[in-house]
């Protein structure tokens, strides 16, 4: 990827983690009760956000650390 952005690999590297930390925050930003009332972005954009979803469900088809392991239901505990 850094060869298309024209940056040295540790800025491309830098660049990366950061915007998968936002992505893992707005996902889980997501998960609350009327956040879903808004379109997802990550720096500002839809597409690159819908870019990272699609990069995540390819990657870890199971959420990775964006889901939680544990989900509490009424009455009930699921792993």
């Amino acid at each position: 990827m850094g060869n298309h952005v024209s940056q040295p690999p540790d800025a491309t590297e830098k660049l990366m983690k950061n915007m998968s930390l936002e992505f893992q925050l707005a996902k889980r930003m997501q998960q609350v009760s009327g956040a879903g009332m808004t379109v997802p972005q990550l720096r500002g954009s839809e597409l690159i956000f819908s870019l990272f979803d699609e990069y995540y469900q390819l990657y870890f088809p199971h959420g990775g650390s964006i889901l939680p392991r544990i989900v509490v239901a009424e009455k009930a505990l699921f792993q």
